[in-house]
């Protein structure tokens, strides 16, 4: 065709073969069509124009003049063949057989490939065009003109068609077909010649994007930050294609804080109070009408349905919440821990926000509480060991040397009072030397408890050790309820009752905890759980 350039094939060093998808048809009745279809994916919002070269003879024996075969090629896109699709159809004007086709190859490329055939329209103007017109219709009470029925408009001398809710957004089938227009029983036969089908000038509008942040340190109360973005239309990454690139105005807000309000509170009081705010806000303005994806909104008229789209189609999700974590009293100036200590404990509680809505939810909100308190007890302990040092034996050990004292002491008294009498050596000899025996008996009784102290037989009774007290008291206990509600919006025309729906969900868990060690050897772990569920009425 005219305006299109082979390619150059460095290989064989020679222009590649041009080839065209051939239609022929013959007794085709009239008011039939005869097509070939693909399956495809494609997105065209980007592009602004479908061009297809199309050359169309007359074939058989019976040939009829030129201007009166009345036929015509469509190009048919959509979601379907039957229900949602844009047709667009462009009057064939035939070759004459007996015509003799030009010397220069310019100008018998130009004949072959007649310009009047040539499919060449704006699609973002046509096709969204002829569905704006068919839906405002529709909201005027038009007779006749319905979703269901292909409603008809003209872009110069070619016909457009729409049925159903196509978008260019999602094009999933392309049809290319002949029809035959003229009366039933009047049959044609034809060589249709299609090249070329092709989308150009794509969209240049290029968009941008901006973004900004503030953090603030408020010595050691606080902190706070701020951001925001902004975007438009068009924005996208260097390495995206230009379907992959934005398709709305995007907005968002996101603040944040941290802050210690213990610090109101006098320092030798001890109080921790931890504060964490936030809210975050996204709202996404459509390019595109979300009930018709390759309408823009703006070009929409104004009306109340533009005016209602405007306040319905955006994306807009809100979040907030509000923390107090880990709030506690610190311990001041004590270093021994007591069970009773209401530096044990420590509380906590917490609530969220978060609300949806866009084209298909009317709103969705949904609510988070949670509240928890806690205790916690640890020490580390010595263990009792009460026989140690074997008291008992101890004891014994006591009584009978105050025995061997108490003996010791009277032989020396009555060697004392014997030294006064006269003729008393021979008593004093036999008291001092039963004093040498009762300490020679005195240290091998020192010498048998040593080593009965020392006996293994007594190992267990030395080595006895119990611990008084748990090392590990915990107990916690938190509640989390979650309470949503979402209601579906009606985007259609029927009159329909949709009421929303409602979730709820109330958690009460509770955990305990107990490490005594009853001997340095026997430990004692106890743990328990208990998770309930409560119901609400709704």
């Amino acid at each position: 065709p005219p305006n299109t350039q082979r390619q150059f094939d460095l290989g064989s060093q020679a222009q590649q073969n041009e080839q065209s998808m051939q239609l022929q048809v013959c007794d085709l009745d009239g008011t039939d069509a005869r097509a070939m279809y693909k399956t495809v994916g494609l997105d065209l919002l980007s592009y602004k124009k479908i061009q297809m070269d199309i050359h169309a003879e007359q074939m058989g024996n019976s040939p009829i003049l030129a201007k009166n075969m009345d036929m015509s090629v469509f190009i048919r896109m959509g979601n379907d063949f039957e229900e949602n699709y844009y047709e667009y159809e462009v009057p064939l004007t035939f070759i004459d057989p007996n015509s003799t086709l030009p010397v220069d190859e310019t100008a018998r490329r130009e004949v072959i490939w007649d310009a009047n055939n040539r499919m060449d329209f704006n699609y973002e103007d046509v096709f969204a065009g002829v569905k704006s017109k068919r839906n405002s219709a529709i909201l005027d009470g038009v007779n006749g003109v319905s979703n269901v029925e292909r409603y008809k408009s003209t872009d110069g001398k070619n016909n457009v068609y729409v049925i159903g809710s196509p978008s260019m957004a999602n094009v999933t089938t392309i049809m290319i077909g002949v029809r035959n227009n003229n009366p039933v029983g009047d049959l044609r036969c034809a060589e249709i010649w299609v090249n070329e089908l092709r989308l150009s000038e794509f969209d240049k509008t290029g968009g941008w994007a901006t973004t900004a942040s503030i953090n603030m340190k408020l010595a050691d109360f606080g902190n706070i930050s701020l951001g925001g973005g902004y975007s438009t239309p068009g924005w996208g990454g260097i390495n995206q294609k230009v379907s992959e690139r934005q398709r709305e105005t995007i907005r968002n807000i996101d603040a944040t804080g941290n802050f210690e309000l213990g610090k109101f509170i006098p320092e030798k009081i001890g109080i921790t109070l931890p504060m964490y705010l936030s809210y975050n806000q996204v709202r996404k303005d459509k390019q595109y009408n979300p009930l018709d994806t390759d309408i823009q909104l703006d070009k929409l008229e104004d009306g109340a349905y533009k005016t209602r789209l405007n306040k319905i189609s955006p994306d807009l999700q809100t979040s907030k919440s509000i923390n107090f974590s880990n709030i506690k009293k610190l311990a001041k100036g004590r270093k021994k821990k007591r069970i009773y200590d209401v530096e044990n404990l420590n509380a906590t509680f917490a609530y969220s926000e978060n609300k949806k809505q866009d084209i298909n939810t009317e709103y969705n909100n949904v609510m988070n509480y949670k509240g928890a308190l806690n205790y916690n007890f640890k020490t580390k302990l010595k263990a009792v060991q009460p026989f140690k040092r074997t008291p008992i034996v101890k004891r014994i050990e006591r009584k009978k040397l105050a025995n061997y004292a108490e003996k010791e002491k009277e032989i020396r008294e009555q060697i004392k009072a014997a030294r006064k009498e006269k003729g008393s050596s021979k008593k004093i000899s036999i008291l001092q030397k039963d004093l040498k025996t009762l300490k020679t008996e005195k240290i091998a009784y020192r010498k048998r408890i040593s080593k009965i102290k020392r006996s293994p037989y007594l190992k267990l009774y030395r080595d006895f050790n119990f611990f008084y007290m748990p090392s590990q008291l915990s107990f916690k206990t938190d509640m989390s309820r979650m309470f949503s509600e979402n209601k579906i919006r009606n985007v259609s025309d029927a009159a329909l009752l949709i009421e929303p729906t409602f979730n709820k969900n109330w958690y009460f868990n509770r955990n305990y905890k107990v490490k005594f060690d009853l001997t340095k050897a026997i430990k004692l772990d106890y743990s328990a759980q208990n998770n309930a569920l409560i119901d609400e009425p709704f």
